[in-house]
């Protein structure tokens, strides 16, 4: 984890008022959030609790947001020890024995019992397999910059050259001669499977296109993603500001100040540097640009998948705990290793999500046969509820006090325990929902996510008699069911060619 900034530079930025209450975060009015009276009250995580639906920053906690519980004594003493004991198991680690560590009852229930937020973010990244490639992100993350600002730097040429034309030809039947054809985008069409180009190409462009509009959905009310959406990259200085004056479009304007910003950042290797650790805040701005160029990279770096909706919460949530360099890594990690290995949910077609949730849907009428019964008989699927929870192990909807421990447990024994906490959580509600009807219960899950205790929730999910081979049991029945699927679908078009 990088040093704390210099105490001039940190009472500059920030004023840190830990109590039992909470932390407050008072920015200046000036430099911060300009126009903003009041100071931000955070979670124990992060997440402001006094700002509203619009975005707004309120003088009281709103409704529905609930301020952390002081930390007594005796647990703080708990962890203390806790956190003596992952030291010593950091002090060991070997990658070699990762395999080992994760056959050891002994590591996996460390794992659930959940990891002390001081060593959370160095653990994971030991987890998901370290750095493999030291100056790799970053690397990605220049070329990448480079060929994306080259094409829209042309475009923008191209936009000023249009508006010169017509501003200085006589008619526009003149003017129109000077525009340029349909077919001389300039965005450059290259085969796709050099990697070289990839960047500068539509399908690449089209990719960040979809990456721009979920990074503003991302944990919004998050520190390091309001701060970042109240403070956009075009207020900072940019070395070709020429470019962008001129261009009529604000949204091209915008994407190339921020792309000649990622340049920038890219060479003062802040990629290193971690832009927020929970409670141990810096409060470094640009949360929705570091989100950005790691969703960014890895599409550049696995093109098979390039980039599905759902990944932007779990790589958000990384960088709550990481630095870039160290969220991306983690993603390589998780999307293509054991015990998680998720790149199946996002690639296309998403045939392991249809898996995933066929097991999901056999588990629950293993464990809780009449809440099964009841949902069929209320034409209640398992992607009604599921699909969320599952596609992005709970990072998108669930507080965090849930999701990190579901992620302590996910990176160390894979699927087991995002089937669990499924369970746990119907098996918590089971009660209400034999009750009700198909709408109440839609309803329901909506509302469900905001008023679980994690504490609870991961208690029953540890006493949930789930075994492996009942998981492969039915990977293995969806498999035969797709394998004949799929020849029946061939033996058709064979008919009917």
């Amino acid at each position: 984890m990088s040093s704390p900034p210099p105490r001039e530079e940190l009472d500059r930025q920030v004023s840190l008022q830990s109590s039992e209450e909470g932390t407050e975060v008072e920015y200046s009015p000036s430099e911060e959030y300009p126009g903003k009276k009041y100071p931000l009250q955070l979670d124990n995580f992060g997440f402001i609790l006094n700002v509203d639906s619009d975005g707004r920053v309120c003088q009281n906690i709103v409704d529905g947001a609930v301020r952390p519980r002081a930390t007594t004594l005796a647990e703080k003493q708990k962890t203390i020890k806790r956190e003596k004991k992952w030291d010593m198991q950091l002090a060991a680690w070997d990658s070699t024995t990762l395999k080992a560590k994760q056959n050891s009852k002994k590591f996996i229930k460390r794992l659930r019992k959940g990891i002390p937020e001081s060593k959370r973010g160095e653990v994971w990244l030991l987890l998901a397999g370290g750095i493999q490639k030291p100056g790799y992100y970053e690397d990605i993350v220049k070329k990448t910059t480079i060929l994306m600002l080259a094409s829209y730097r042309e475009i923008a040429d191209s936009q000023k050259m249009q508006e010169a034309s017509v501003k200085t030809s006589p008619t526009a039947s003149e003017s129109s001669s000077f525009l340029p054809k349909e077919e001389t985008n300039p965005i450059i069409e290259v085969d796709t499977d050099s990697e070289e180009d990839f960047a500068s190409t539509r399908a690449f462009r089209h990719i960040q296109d979809i990456i721009d509009r979920d990074i503003h959905r991302t944990y919004p009310k998050h520190k390091l993603f309001y701060d970042a959406q109240h403070n956009t990259d075009s207020t900072a200085s940019t070395s070709d500001s020429d470019v962008v004056r001129g261009v009529a479009d604000p949204e091209l304007a915008a994407t190339i100040l921020s792309l000649e910003v990622d340049l920038e950042f890219t060479a003062s290797g802040g990629a290193k540097k971690r832009v927020t650790n929970s409670m141990n805040s810096t409060l470094t701005p640009g949360g929705q640009a570091a989100l950005r160029r790691v969703l960014r990279a890895y599409s550049y770096h696995d093109r098979d998948v390039g980039y599905c909706q759902g990944m932007n919460f779990i790589a958000g949530m990384f960088l709550t705990q990481l630095s870039e360099e160290e969220a991306f890594w983690v993603l390589v990690g998780v999307m293509n290793r054991e015990p998680c290995h998720m790149r199946g949910l996002f690639r296309e077609g998403m045939a392991i999500t249809h898996k995933v949730l066929h097991v999901a849907e056999q588990l629950t009428y293993l464990h809780l046969p009449r809440l099964a019964r009841h949902f069929k008989k209320e034409h209640i699927h398992v992607t009604m509820y599921a699909t969320q929870w599952l596609l992005t192990q709970y990072t998108s909807s669930f507080n965090f006090d849930l999701v990190v421990r579901v992620w302590d447990s996910f990176l160390g024994e894979g699927w087991k325990i995002i089937y669990r906490v499924m369970l746990a959580l119907l098996s918590q509600s089971q009660q209400k929902l034999l009750k009700m009807g198909f709408e109440d219960m839609l309803a329901y899950f909506r509302e469900l996510p905001g008023r679980i205790n994690a504490n609870a929730v991961m208690a029953i999910a540890s006493k949930i008699p789930l075994k492996t081979k009942q998981i492969k049991k039915f990977e293995r029945e969806w498999e035969v069911v797709r394998a004949r699927k799929a020849a029946t679908e061939k033996d058709q078009i064979e008919e009917n060619p």
